[in-house]
């Protein structure tokens, strides 16, 4: 069955039971992270980035849904099956938490190594911080400093979908055969962990779990849905060139 003319509560539901299944695959990792089964636990920290990455396409078209504009139906089923834009989708909130961490904290050179190194300061920031989506974006797009990472999103797709091929199969890499606990140490494991961990938090902060997205408390359309598309399309326009290289 594909998603076709749903309505918000449709989407509502769905949006709930993947978060919840995102949730449950991160208690998982974390289970498997405390036994030193690194692979396997690196696996479940990455299906559930994925699933955190769906939210986001699915709220803008809830959103497209309640203001009476035409859904591209064929175009989201697609993306909510695809490894790389659910991915790509997952990495941009992420880059959009910390870019807006570092503009406050006052961090000047973005690394990968801030999401371990302040991982504990990143959550207090989501819990402290009145984080608006639509202002993030658009500091995010406007900002020239940010467009190198901006132009990373696909290659950081790629990089984070072979470790997850990694966690489950053996293969070669760089002409040397290995098997997933070869190639998956504590490390790395610990890393696509935090990735996760943060994404729950900050889907946890809207509370849309209990008090549902609240579209009937607007009255005309916010900017999120259109900073929101904007930003998509432009992942999307950087994949294509990406495939084309």
């Amino acid at each position: 069955m594909s998603f076709n003319q749903l309505k918000v509560e449709d989407i509502e539901k769905i949006f709930y039971k993947i978060n919840e299944n995102a949730c449950e695959l991160l208690e998982e990792a974390e289970l498997l992270y405390n036994h030193e089964k690194y692979a396997r636990a690196y696996l479940c920290a990455h299906i559930a980035f994925e699933e955190f990455g769906k939210l986001p396409i699915l709220y803008s078209v809830a959103l497209d849904i309640h203001f009476g504009k035409k859904v591209n139906w064929k175009k989201l089923n697609k993306d909510i099956r695809d490894h790389q834009t659910k991915i790509s989708q997952s990495y941009v909130s992420m880059l959009l938490i910390l870019f807006k961490f570092m503009k406050v904290k006052g961090y000047t050179e973005f690394k990968f190594s801030l999401i371990t190194n302040s991982y504990d300061e990143i959550m207090d920031f989501l819990d402290e911080t009145n984080f608006s989506y639509s202002e993030a974006i658009e500091e995010l797009y406007l900002d020239a400093e940010n467009q190198k990472q901006i132009n990373m999103i696909p290659a950081v797709a790629d990089l984070l979908n072979g470790f997850k091929n990694s966690s489950l199969y053996a293969d070669f890499h760089d002409g040397i055969f290995y098997k997933p606990s070869e190639r998956i140490d504590k490390d790395i494991c610990g890393f696509g962990i935090t990735l996760a961990k943060i994404q729950k938090k900050y889907h946890q902060l809207p509370d849309f779990d209990k008090e549902g997205f609240g579209f009937n408390e607007l009255t005309q359309e916010i900017e999120y849905s259109n900073a929101l598309k904007q930003f998509l399309e432009s992942v999307d326009e950087l994949e294509e060139l990406q495939k084309q290289k």
